[in-house]
């Protein structure tokens, strides 16, 4: 299984591929590619990267959509 904890506006959430999360404090336009670059822990099907406090080399990418 892969997750992300990724901080978003000083709060810490729980991410997975393929999921539709609603963060109305990201300051973007629909249809635009997002990268989240303050992922604090990333389980790759069990390898486990803890960040000090963030993982450099790991990025979140996603899309901003209309609900």
């Amino acid at each position: 299984m892969k997750y992300a904890i990724v901080e978003i506006s000083g709060r810490q959430f729980w991410m997975e591929p393929g999921k539709y999360y609603d963060f109305q404090r990201i300051p973007t336009e629909l249809g635009k590619q997002i990268t989240l670059n303050r992922v604090l822990l990333f389980n790759n099907n069990g390898e486990l990267l803890v960040g000090k406090p963030y993982l450099e080399s790991v990025k979140i990418q996603g899309k901003i959509l209309e609900h």
